[in-house]
């Protein structure tokens, strides 16, 4: 798992969720937008749909399993400025 999804894993669930939250996400597969950023892209996505909320972290894993890009759209990703909406709403950007 990248170090930025890492940090916003921590910052956003409970220390007993974490371990539950990082099995969640490693189901994000690379080959969706090749390794490193392109799948912490998806997995920040995720997270920031799921508001900390591990249900609806569930919910956007799933549906990231069923069409990556619809969870990039609804999480405000899906342009190419998303490393900028992540600054700008105070999530960390994958180097």
């Amino acid at each position: 798992m990248h170090l930025r999804v890492e940090q916003a894993v921590v910052d956003r669930f409970e220390v007993p969720q974490h371990e539950g939250v990082r099995a969640l996400l490693a189901r994000i597969r690379a080959e969706w937008q090749g390794p490193g950023r392109g799948q912490a892209r998806i997995q920040l996505a995720c997270l920031r749909l799921a508001a900390g909320d591990l249900l609806q972290l569930r919910q956007s894993v799933a549906a990231a399993e069923i069409d990556w890009r619809d969870v990039l759209v609804s999480a405000g990703l899906g342009n190419a400025d998303w490393p900028e909406v992540l600054r700008r709403d105070g999530w960390p950007v994958p180097d």
